[in-house]
């Protein structure tokens, strides 16, 4: 693990609400997200835009340690079932979505150190520039 990490790690709680103000400054500001949820891996709400589901929190943050579970029972998140088509382990995201391209709604967990970042966007907003954008974001903020 990097020494950012680490440093994250020995964050205080009200110091990592501190930077997730920060991470969602930057994410609203980019106008493409409908939701965001930012979490430390204790389960506390660092920060969101909506009501959110405590009881799919624990869910959530498993998600990054099994590609056969994560891809067969994708992601319910904001009261909603997503696939998930992508696991990446190593750069901290899954990602997929629900519906089709033009109803429907995509999702992405990044995970950089102790914090989770999960989002949605809808169309005309796609994962393919999406997901960068939210993965960039993260590491400006809490580094790599």
């Amino acid at each position: 693990m990097s020494d950012v990490v680490e440093d994250l790690e020995n964050l205080s709680i009200d110091d990592l609400k501190e930077k997730a103000e920060q991470l969602y400054t930057k994410l609203d500001e980019l106008n493409y997200y409908s939701k965001i949820l930012i979490l430390s891996a204790d389960e506390s709400v660092l920060k969101s835009n909506f009501d959110v589901v405590d009881e799919e929190i624990p869910n959530l943050l498993t998600r990054l340690e099994d590609y056969d579970t994560t891809i067969g029972e994708g992601v319910t998140f904001g009261g909603f079932h997503h696939d998930a088509h992508r696991f990446y382990k190593d750069q901290g995201l899954v990602y997929g979505r629900r519906g089709d391209s033009e109803t429907g709604e995509g999702f992405c967990v990044c995970k950089v150190g102790p914090v989770f970042t999960i989002t949605t966007f809808t169309f005309p907003h796609i994962t393919a520039k999406v997901v960068p954008a939210l993965r960039n974001s993260c590491t400006e903020v809490y580094g790599s």
